[in-house]
């Protein structure tokens, strides 16, 4: 019974601190904006997508290639790219964001292909 109490007194006190409001994460300067970064996963989700369908054997350079594309379109170098990424997977609330946005993005670009 004293177990029962204890286990139904630490999944309350869990439960509310899931429900206490987050604080807001600062994005420091360096870090690429939530919605760069979302625009930015799209295009290398693309480019993933490309170099499943084609499975280039042996071949990577097209596949950095790729990954080049996308940081000069968007004036980022890899290592910002890798570090803000580093930055949203240690709050993986702000990751979550990203990733809604980009599923909802690739959605709606499939849609947009479907229609053609």
């Amino acid at each position: 019974m004293k177990h029962s109490i204890r286990a139904m007194a630490v999944t309350a006190l869990l439960l509310g601190a899931c429900h206490e409001e987050e604080e807001k994460v600062l994005i420091p300067a360096a870090v690429i904006p939530q919605d760069t970064m979302t625009s930015m996963m799209v295009d290398i989700q693309l480019v993933e997508g490309a170099a499943n369908l084609n499975k280039l054997p042996g071949d990577q350079r097209l596949h950095y290639q790729a990954y080049d594309f996308v940081y000069e379109k968007f004036h980022v170098s890899r290592e910002r790219f890798d570090s803000s990424f580093s930055f949203y997977r240690h709050h993986p609330e702000l990751m979550l964001e990203i990733y809604e946005e980009v599923v909802d993005e690739l959605g709606r670009l499939e849609v947009t292909e479907a229609a053609k």
